[in-house]
């Protein structure tokens, strides 16, 4: 996982495991992705071979957000 090298895990709330909430980064963006191209499969107007990228990075960029205000601690917000 070279993308995640030079993580500060130091920055996770006390009895956060890192390597858990690593996965679920990764979950989520599998997720966003799934979520928005199954959006355009549903509605015919839209051309399904082009993917909307910048709707998925902003529900991720929601998501990771979430993730810092509950998973790090207070000083790193």
């Amino acid at each position: 996982m070279a993308f995640f090298q030079g993580l500060d895990y130091f920055k996770f709330k006390d009895g956060i495991e890192p390597m858990m909430i690593i996965q679920l980064v990764g979950w989520t963006a599998e997720g966003c992705a799934n979520q928005v191209m199954t959006k355009n499969k549903m509605n015919p107007s839209l051309e399904k071979s082009i993917p909307d990228f910048e709707e998925i990075i902003n529900l991720y960029r929601t998501y990771i957000q979430l993730f810092r205000n509950n998973f790090y601690k207070e000083e790193y917000l």
